[in-house]
């Protein structure tokens, strides 16, 4: 299953970047009416491929975090920024 979400995730992305592809060059041609119309469409396009992608991440973090994988590294991430803090006031 995750891996369905990350595969429907890069489509979104490819044609995000086909519709941006699409609007630099009605732009190119100088017919910025166009462009900016499909400017307008990619962005959402983009925002869409973005949300598939961020529900691709949550659900291989849950399948690996239900096993006990994948909460260690949120916890050190989080000791590195206390850590960094504390240096940070020392100085």
């Amino acid at each position: 299953m995750p891996q369905e979400q990350h595969n429907k995730a890069a489509d979104a992305h490819d044609q995000a970047a086909k519709t941006h592809r699409n609007a630099a060059e009605q732009h190119g041609k100088g017919d910025h009416a166009k462009g900016h119309e499909h400017s307008t469409q990619a962005h959402s396009q983009s925002e869409a491929a973005h949300m598939h992608s961020k529900d691709a991440h949550s659900q291989s973090k849950a399948k690996v975090g239900g096993s006990g994988g994948g909460g260690g590294s949120g916890s050190g991430g989080q000791a590195g920024q206390s850590g960094q803090q504390g240096q940070a006031g020392k100085k």
